[in-house]
């Protein structure tokens, strides 16, 4: 009994000592001056937003097997909430490398009647819409290769998408939904949104969330064609 005893107290020491590393990334909001004249509106918001755009905290905690990337709102208020709605990321990643897959939870929509958090939904680590090129630069002190895609969403908007990797960490991972490719994603541009690598820290002492249990789990291609299909449904019957 002593020794069983003794062999589950090792085991939890071991599980708390659990060494991971962390990357942390700031937020950017790359505002285009013609927006003045042609969205003023939009314009003013992101300006607003961007006083408090260093208030964001991102991080990717993370090791050879599997990663969590999440948004921390410790110090969200009233003042730069704005920031954080904009930024997205609301919505807490985990990705198992070994298995290639990146699972979160759905983002609802009351309007088209999809709940909240009611579906776990998965999706490929590695894209082959990836583009690499050759082009290279120095960001932050990493020497990085650039790759480029056009991403569809879920109401077929096409967008592009430019990341800035480094094979010195030979980490396929990067901030929110993205990673797949041959190093650590140091920056990151989704339209107005621009991630940057901040700071890595290694064999950190911190556990890695689990992921989500509790929900209807579903590939995210199917989950997009449900909400094409409720959009789809809105609309119709608005017209009829």
């Amino acid at each position: 009994m002593k020794s069983i005893l003794l062999l589950l107290i090792i085991a939890k020491c071991c599980a708390y000592a659990q060494t991971n590393h962390i990357a942390h990334y700031k937020l950017k909001f790359e505002i285009d001056a013609s927006s003045v004249k042609t969205n003023p509106r939009l314009y003013h918001v992101l300006e607003e937003a961007k006083k408090f755009e260093d208030e964001v905290e991102l991080r990717l905690i993370f090791n050879a097997q599997q990663a969590v990337f999440e948004r921390l709102d410790q110090n969200r208020n009233a003042a730069n909430n704005l920031a954080f709605k904009l930024c997205g990321c609301d919505k807490t990643v985990y990705t198992n490398i070994a298995n290639n897959t990146m699972t979160y939870y759905n983002k609802g929509s009351a309007p088209l009647g999809i709940a909240d958090n009611a579906y776990i939904l998965n999706a490929p680590l590695y894209d082959e819409r990836w583009v690499l090129h050759d082009e290279q630069t120095q960001i932050n002190g990493y020497r990085c290769y650039k790759a480029s895609k056009t991403q569809t969403d879920a109401v077929g908007k096409s967008s592009q998408v430019t990341a800035w990797y480094t094979p010195e960490f030979p980490y396929p991972l990067g901030p929110d939904k993205y990673g797949g490719l041959p190093g650590l994603i140091v920056q990151l541009q989704r339209g107005m949104e621009v991630f940057v690598l901040s700071k890595l820290e290694f064999n950190k002492k911190i556990d890695l969330p689990l992921p989500p249990t509790k929900g209807t789990e579903m590939r995210q291609s199917d989950y997009s064609k449900l909400v094409r299909e409720a959009l789809l449904k809105k609309t119709d019957k608005k017209r009829s």
